[in-house]
């Protein structure tokens, strides 16, 4: 079964049926607060510091709009999301290729690949889709059902003077671990910009677990 892309009306009746008060303006403009942040960046900043800030500030401003009408920050695993007050509602952020917000197939890819809180979360999204489309396999009794993780998709498009954007729902990654199956795809318009797009170097992997080891005091 092929991927679906969702009309603007169907996704906002999704949504409005945990009601929450969701636009395509709050992400549109999450997105471009991120990249206008990014153009700030000179050859000074360190080589990923522009598509850090871009994701960044993505991430910043659209929790803080979020949690305007009752959602929630969720860092869990280091992951940054922002979740609906039942908890069954995601949103992350990150770059996609060339066909991000574009209709139709092939579908975009993230930029960048993931890790492992990214697997975990598309995991969690396969265990709970049979409860958004009859088609898709029902979970197997006693499997936990946790929320479903969204990701707002964005990118720079140096050709076409705009940066377009996308909330789709993930539900697989290739070889690469990049997030490549989509489960439902929502276009958001794209905005232009009046100088050259600027394409950001990859954001930092947020993901990269670090062990930590408890230093021992010598005597």
């Amino acid at each position: 079964m092929g991927v679906r892309t969702i009309e603007q009306a169907e996704l906002h009746a999704q949504l409005h049926e945990l009601g929450h008060k969701v636009t395509d303006e709050m992400m549109r403009n999450a997105v471009r607060v991120g990249y206008e942040h990014m153009l700030t960046c000179t050859l000074f900043d360190a080589p990923s510091g522009a598509g850090f800030i871009q994701w960044d500030k993505t991430v910043a401003t659209l929790r803080e709009a979020f949690c305007g009408i009752g959602w929630r920050i969720n860092n869990e695993g280091g992951y940054a999301t922002v979740v609906d007050p039942t908890g069954k509602w995601a949103i992350a952020v990150a770059s996609g290729d060339a066909r991000t917000g574009l209709e139709g197939s092939p579908a975009p890819v993230t930029k960048w690949p993931k890790g492992s809180q990214t697997a975990l979360r598309i995991h969690e999204n396969q265990m709970c889709l049979g409860d958004l489309d009859e088609a898709f396999p029902r979970v197997l009794a006693g499997v936990p059902d946790e929320s479903l993780t969204w990701m707002l998709l964005y990118h720079n498009d140096r050709q076409a003077n705009e940066v377009r954007m996308e909330l789709s729902l993930p539900d697989g990654m290739d070889s690469s671990r990049r997030v490549s199956s989509w489960k439902r795809r929502h276009i958001l318009a794209a905005f232009t910009v009046e100088r050259p797009v600027f394409d950001a170097a990859p954001e930092v992997d947020l993901e990269v677990e670090v062990p930590v080891e408890r230093r021992i005091a010598q005597n």
